[in-house]
């Protein structure tokens, strides 16, 4: 019963687990993305250095990176029904893994930094 509740021992929970860390970054990604089209990525700051670096650099200042990483990890709860409807309950138990650790993230960017 111990190795049902493992979810690194089959492929579809490391698949689900992997898909829950990247899930984040990629609608991280499409947001600095959408921001850079929209054309409101130009008044970030000076001309020196990329233009998500100075995102990030002032959403670090301003403590909005806990938030926007929240709101990143909404794609792992699609991720997570997803992988319930398909009866992979070790891939679901991946993403919640993952979720879980960015939620420990998020908390200690919020208390420690």
């Amino acid at each position: 019963m111990a190795s049902e509740t493992r979810f690194w021992t089959s492929r579809e929970g490391r698949n689900g687990f992997l898909a829950g860390l990247v899930g984040p970054w990629i609608m991280i990604g499409l947001m600095v993305a959408y921001r850079m089209q929209a054309g409101s990525m130009g008044r970030v700051g000076d001309t020196d250095g990329s233009a998500a670096s100075k995102l990030l650099g002032l959403l670090w200042g301003s403590g909005l990176v806990g938030p926007l990483l929240s709101l990143a990890v909404l794609p792992n709860l699609a991720l997570f029904w997803w992988n319930l409807y398909r009866q992979s309950e070790k891939g679901a138990g991946g993403v919640l893994v993952a979720t879980f650790i960015y939620a420990l993230v998020v908390v200690a960017m919020k208390w420690i930094f």
